[in-house]
């Protein structure tokens, strides 16, 4: 994936919380040209980064809540009793979250460990939206005062060059997001992040297995309409 320009910006700093951008300053014409050549292609597609806005955010953890979405469920029943069979060492450890949300699942692992280890790990979120980061800061920092927390608003398919190097990294990309990429996509995205990993550090994918239709479906054309609503909102994203 080609890398693109990056502007850095402090959006928020505080006691034990920074939280920089590093998203690319692109005008209109240029988000109109992506968005127009994925609707040429075979097949059409529009980037599900333009998904999450705040709105979009918001309706995606609404999803996760619903009975029949099953996959943040049994991911969060798998984390919390994941922690021991990590292997981390403590000192100068870094949490790396790719695509971080409302950093639910984060706090699944950060329940597990013992709270006079916080001061020494660094949660690093990364997310498209900057809205979902100062949320999950704000909450985190109440829950863990210990903990520091560098969040990063970037869209990280196309570069994790911002992502600090200190210490021993554990990299968590979870709820089944690589399943967004086609087979290409997903070999190139995990080829650049195996290049930028040290020895030390640590890769925690999460995925779907193989299920029934029903399933499937179910999960993704809910009841309530919640996902056709989330859908949906690309359209006005996409249109402002």
């Amino acid at each position: 994936m080609k890398a693109m320009a990056l502007t850095e910006q402090v959006t928020a700093s505080r006691d034990r919380v920074k939280i920089v951008n590093y998203l690319p300053v692109i005008g209109k014409e240029t988000i109109v040209n992506e968005i127009v050549g994925g609707l040429k292609a075979a097949p059409k597609r529009i980037s599900p980064k333009y998904f999450y806005d705040e709105v979009g955010s918001k309706l995606f953890e609404e999803i996760t809540r619903l009975s029949e979405y099953y996959p943040t469920r049994c991911e969060k029943q798998i984390l919390t009793s994941l922690w021991d069979k990590l292997h981390l060492e403590f000192d100068e450890l870094s949490i790396v979250e790719l695509g971080s949300g409302d950093a639910s699942k984060i706090r699944l692992l950060l329940r597990q460990i013992p709270e006079f280890h916080l001061e020494k790990i660094t949660y690093i979120p990364i997310d498209i939206s900057k809205a979902a980061l100062n949320w999950a800061a704000d909450e985190l920092t109440r829950e863990y005062p210990e903990l520091n927390i560098h969040g990063i608003v970037a869209d990280f398919l196309f570069d994790l060059s911002m992502i600090p190097e200190n210490g021993q990294r554990l990299f968590c990309f979870l709820g089944g997001t690589i399943g967004n990429f086609d087979p290409d996509e997903a070999r190139r995205f995990l080829e650049m992040l195996g290049a930028m990993m040290r020895s030390d550090d640590r890769l925690l994918l999460g995925m779907d297995m193989v299920k029934e239709f029903s399933i499937i479906e179910s999960a993704y054309n809910d009841a309530r309409q919640v996902t056709a609503r989330f859908n949906k909102n690309i359209l006005r994203v996409v249109n402002r």
